[in-house]
């Protein structure tokens, strides 16, 4: 999604950084039970179900209870939830959800305030086509995002006749992830395959096409332990 890095979106920030928190809480609660993976403290159990039935991935962010924020706080620190977080390529999770637990103890402080780092860190999924201007320069880019799931490709997939330029942003950690659409799917050759239908679709033929590999990070932790296979089309 674009990401608006201006003042006075504070409240709106805190509120995206809290929902992310939930999310991530939600997908290792789930993964628990999903890869029989006991808690340690066993009490974690009935109160990630709370969590788990809070999350509502298309309800607008809200701030959590400081309630809930002390359980995602406990489960984090959870040995059966290590076990679960090094096994996260075999269900959904979000790519910040380790950079936003990890700051949980500050998070839930009330004067915690939203840095820029935790903006660029946040995820919104984008649904339909979000349209941003940019003066850079002088000059006037006109950006236009738009949601990457399969069921948003339809909405708009001929509405780019005459673009200047195509950013195609693939991420080089989903090497051994799948979608979350079909199970069986690995993402990064659903990326390929989507990029090169992209590449002969005649509204591009005068565009340029810029392509982005990023979570280089990500990919540089991961790669030790879960070596990649060569995705192929």
């Amino acid at each position: 999604a674009v990401v608006s890095t201006q003042s006075g979106h504070y409240g709106r920030d805190l509120r995206v950084v809290h929902k992310n928190l939930l999310q991530a809480a939600s997908s290792l609660g789930s993964a628990m039970e999903t890869l029989s993976i006991p808690y340690q403290d066993l009490s974690l159990a009935k109160e990630m179900e709370t969590l788990i039935d809070l999350f509502d991935e298309n309800a607008e962010p809200q701030l959590l209870d400081i309630s809930y924020l002390k359980i995602i706080k406990r489960l984090w620190a959870d040995e059966g939830v290590e076990e679960c977080y090094d096994r996260r390529r075999e269900y959904q999770l979000l790519d910040s959800a380790k950079y936003f637990l990890d700051q949980i103890s500050e998070i839930e402080k009330s004067n915690f305030r939203v840095e820029l780092q935790d903006i660029l860190r946040t995820r919104v999924r984008t649904t339909g086509i979000i349209e941003e201007v940019f003066n850079v320069d002088r000059i006037n880019l006109r950006i236009i995002d738009v949601g990457g799931q399969r069921r948003e490709r339809r909405k708009w997939i001929h509405s780019f006749e005459g673009v200047t330029s195509v950013i195609f942003l693939a991420s080089l950690s989903e090497y051994d992830m799948y979608l979350q659409e079909c199970k069986t799917k690995n993402r990064t050759e659903e990326s390929l395959q989507l990029f090169q239908t992209i590449l002969n679709y005649p509204w591009f033929k005068n565009s340029s096409l810029i392509l982005f590999l990023n979570k280089k990070d990500l990919f540089a932790e991961k790669i030790p332990r879960s070596p990649a296979v060569m995705a192929t089309l």
